[in-house]
């Protein structure tokens, strides 16, 4: 009777335990349900949050590129109005006073842009222009000379046998349309490649008659005009002069043509390819005869221009934001070699030794600096071990130069230099 009784608490126990189980974990599973229920509550609702704030940014920036398509649509249609009014306006120009026999659509990289923007670096080449001087009689008796001799010149000499082209047109300028400051500024607002106009200008006195030479530059490495004497006198009127004596005013007029064009020419293919002068080397092999003064004139312009663009031992401010120095120094740190090729041309227009001495040792201690950042004041106060093999070809080429112009003291220094650096090896 004991042991069924024990028998019997024992299975209520055990089925009160389990009836406790059950109840016990239903609870905890409703708990646990109810908590992932509000997980995943909570969890939606933030992703609707989410997708609501995505929601609202898409409609801000949808709004955002709608009103910039808006005020781009507004440029757009005023950028037309304004091309068509240029254009309009050009045309007008062209037709009551363009000055040229050619029309500008057919002038390279010319006239009536539908954009004023350009992309940058794009080689273009120097359109030149030689206007009618102020002088009828010169006009009609020597500017056909010089016309077709500066033409024959540039074609040889700039357009095929280097990279210094110029665009060049012979009888452009219309006949019987005297020089005047209006029509460069008409000039100057219709075409848009970089431009060089050559004027003959005649200044009379009361029995000869001097010759200037007007510049005026645009678009290209330097804007503006200047005129100087070229020191030639003439009796007038020019009709009463032999046809030797004519000659030999166009003779040397186009002298003063050549150089002042070949100068600026030169100056605009070394500023943005960095090409190497080509007027020294025609004047040194006398392709272009100069006397003596005009010789010195560009000596010393060619050497200010070396110093200051090729070395930037001189500094001053570029259209850009980098300065003439600080592009100088760039490209002697990447590229030093196209400074020896405008130090060579230059040492052949150049026969001071003296100067030659000056420019070489500038050349090399500007190079080292700019390579190593190390300023020295002689070839032999460079520290050798700071030079690479492709500053040892540097000094190489500088030694060539040095032994053409008879310099052999230059030679001994910089033949030192490399003999230090070989032994360091």
């Amino acid at each position: 009777m004991s042991l069924t009784a024990g028998i019997i608490v024992t299975l209520i126990v055990q089925a009160g335990a389990a009836t406790w189980n059950y109840f016990s974990n239903k609870k905890h599973t409703e708990t646990i349900k109810e908590l992932q229920r509000k997980s995943k509550k909570k969890s939606l609702e933030e992703e609707i949050e989410r997708s609501q704030e995505r929601f609202k940014l898409s409609c801000r920036l949808q709004l955002q590129m709608e009103q910039e398509a808006h005020i781009e649509r507004l440029n757009e249609i005023n950028q037309s109005f304004i091309d068509s009014f240029e254009k309009y306006t050009h045309q007008y120009a062209l037709t009551t006073s363009y000055p040229l026999n050619i029309s500008p659509y057919v002038i390279r990289n010319s006239v009536i842009p539908m954009s004023y923007n350009r992309p940058e670096h794009t080689r273009e080449g120097v359109f030149c222009i030689l206007t009618n001087s102020n002088d009828t009689p010169f006009n009609r008796n020597i500017l056909p000379l010089l016309d077709q001799e500066l033409s024959a010149m540039i074609s040889e000499y700039w357009n095929q046998r280097s990279l210094h082209t110029i665009c060049y047109y012979t009888d452009m300028w219309k006949n019987g349309v005297l020089f005047s400051e209006d029509d460069i500024k008409n000039l100057k607002a219709i075409l848009r490649t970089p431009t060089i106009t050559i004027t003959p200008f005649i200044v009379r006195n009361e029995d000869f008659s001097r010759l200037e030479i007007k510049i005026n530059l645009w678009n290209g490495s330097q804007e503006g005009s200047y005129s100087y004497d070229t020191g030639i006198a003439f009796r007038h009127p020019i009709v009463n002069l032999s046809k030797k004596e004519k000659h030999k005013l166009a003779s040397d007029a186009l002298t003063h043509i050549l150089c002042s064009m070949g100068f600026q020419t030169d100056l605009y293919y070394w500023t943005t390819s960095h090409q190497s002068p080509l007027l020294p080397y025609l004047i040194s092999q006398d392709t272009i005869k100069c006397d003596a003064v005009t010789k010195d004139i560009y000596k010393q312009a060619y050497t200010e221009a070396f110093r200051s663009q090729a070395l930037g031992l001189t500094s001053c401010k570029m259209e850009r934001e980098l300065t003439v120095k600080e592009h100088a120094e760039i490209t002697l740190c990447n590229f030093p070699e196209r400074s020896v090729d405008f130090l060579r041309s230059l040492t052949t227009l150049t026969d001071d030794e003296y100067i030659s001495s000056i420019l070489l040792s500038e050349t090399l201690l500007s190079i080292v600096k700019s390579r190593t950042d190390i300023s020295v004041s002689s070839a032999a106060e460079i520290d050798t071990r700071y030079l690479t093999i492709d500053d040892i070809n540097i000094v190489s080429e500088l030694i060539r130069i040095a032994q053409k112009c008879r310099r052999n003291d230059i030679v001994a220094d910089f033949t030192d230099v490399i003999r230090k650096r070989i032994l360091q090896k």
